[in-house]
């Protein structure tokens, strides 16, 4: 007992201190919190039937619920399950450097300690269980290039699956994968086997996505984000400079080209924020098309989700016009969308943490579904709102700051690092830059969206400051 109890001394400090944190949070919380998506996550919990949003979320919390019907009972499993993918990673990490307890801890503890982590582990959103599943998958892709066992990559494999039907944003982990294969795996035999089954999965996955919502919606589409996405961010290149924009000649496109002409030169609805608003507000011309695909569903279909239906049956035009205007006028799509985006990753708008009452209530299947009442949803002390915002976007600045500098210092000690520390730093790094870059192009930045690449700008940030003191002979760290 006692040479187990030695054996994982680092491990059990790091739980007290986190059940620390986890203790004061759910003190100032007591009671997860339901925002934009909550309501849609629980209520296909229930049936598990195809929507809008990838469907892990929803399996994650249908099975919780079979486990136990209490909504605490979610947020407990979200803290111990960010808890348990930190200590895979540190796991990971150990075969790669030699760690001294105090390290260990130290960096255990930072990444424990995550603003942003510790709000979303009382979220009902999917944006913590993505981030979980992205630490694992990570960590198994560094001990598989490490020690290239199969029980490594069918693991990884398996992350894979569950990280793409988690978050869209996934969908590019299997081609990252790949990345790293054909960067850092050397045997020619198993970089084909490692790629083969890699897209075997992508593949078997896209197609039973395709199956799923063309047998639901007629549309045989992974997702309908992907168009509602493009055309959402072309709307401000649109918006910005629709007078450059030359008429359309594509039969298929015409319609809906001469339409968005016709609205940026009368209306006066605008949205200057590189956001996401063109997708939900009605006074979108992205709705204002929806609408009628509605209607006439609602009189020719008898079923409850129409709203999902029409999303659907509208996003291939829509992927086709905003690849079209991308394609031909991409320096004003960098100008208009990404470039003013690129300030939403320097200051990430926060969301939800905002303020604990900014989202929508629980609706009242959600409410009967876990036994609560309107008045049960509370917190005691907006800690977030009033304290911890304000510090989390410095902390999360002067980081980025920091891993700038990180960058250069580990390209100047290169040659002097292990094999392995090369390693980490190749996948960390190109992770990083590559998650940045899809956000980019895709979506806005928010705390939650961010969630996925904290820890790994965290870990390089504190691995690189040790890794140049080791290679100056200040401290040996690297073998």
């Amino acid at each position: 007992m006692t040479s187990t109890i030695h054996k994982y001394k680092s491990d059990i400090l790091l739980l007290f201190i986190y059940s620390i944190l986890c203790a004061y949070i759910l003190y100032c919380y007591p009671i997860a919190e339901f925002s934009w998506d909550g309501n849609y996550y629980v209520k296909h919990s229930i049936s598990l039937a195809p929507g809008i949003r990838p469907i892990g979320y929803s399996l994650f919390l249908k099975i919780l619920y079979k486990i136990c019907s209490s909504l605490s009972f979610v947020v407990y499993a979200q803290f111990a399950i960010y808890f348990i993918s930190v200590l895979t990673f540190l796991k990971a990490l150990q075969k790669a450097f030699v760690f001294s307890n105090i390290h260990y801890c130290l960096l255990g503890i930072l990444l424990l300690a995550e603003p942003a982590a510790l709000y979303n582990c009382f979220n009902i959103l999917s944006d913590l269980l993505s981030s979980c599943l992205t630490l694992c998958y990570i960590s198994t892709l560094i001990l598989y290039i490490i020690d290239p066992k199969k029980r490594y990559l069918t693991i990884h494999l398996a992350l894979l699956i569950c990280c793409m039907e988690t978050r869209h944003i996934a969908l590019f982990y299997p081609f990252f994968s790949i990345l790293i294969f054909f960067i850092l795996l050397k045997n020619k035999k198993l970089l084909l086997l490692s790629i083969i089954a890699t897209l075997t999965v992508f593949y078997v996955d896209h197609s039973l996505n395709l199956h799923r919502n063309m047998k639901a919606f007629g549309v045989p589409i992974h997702t309908a984000f992907t168009g509602w996405t493009q055309a959402n961010n072309i709307m401000f290149l649109l918006q910005k400079d629709h007078a450059q924009i030359l008429p359309v000649t594509d039969p298929q496109l015409k319609d809906i080209h001469n339409f968005c002409m016709h609205y940026f030169d009368t209306a006066t609805y605008a949205d200057h924020e590189i956001n996401t608003d063109w997708l939900w507000d009605p006074k979108s011309p992205l709705e204002i098309l929806r609408k009628p695909v509605e209607d006439s569903l609602i009189k020719h279909h008898d079923q409850s989700d129409i709203y999902y239906h029409s999303f659907y049956i509208q996003a291939p035009l829509y992927a086709r016009y905003a690849t079209f205007i991308q394609s031909h006028y991409p320096l004003l799509f960098f100008k208009d969308y990404m470039l003013p985006n690129l300030s939403t990753l320097i200051t990430p708008h926060d969301g939800e943490m905002m303020d604990y009452y900014s989202g929508p209530k629980p609706e009242s299947s959600t409410l009967v579904r876990y036994h609560l009442k309107p008045e049960d949803i509370y917190c005691r002390h907006q800690i977030y709102k009033k304290f911890i915002n304000a510090f989390n976007l410095r902390y999360y600045q002067f980081r980025c700051l920091l891993l700038l500098f990180c960058f250069l210092g580990i390209a100047l000690v290169w040659k002097k690092l292990s094999l392995l520390a090369r390693n980490f730093y190749t996948i960390a790094g190109l992770f990083i830059i590559s998650y940045c870059l899809v956000m980019l192009y895709s979506s806005w930045f928010m705390p939650r969206y961010l969630l996925p690449i904290l820890p790994f700008i965290t870990t390089f940030i504190y691995l690189s400051a040790l890794s140049v003191r080791g290679s100056s002979g200040t401290k040996k760290f690297i073998e």
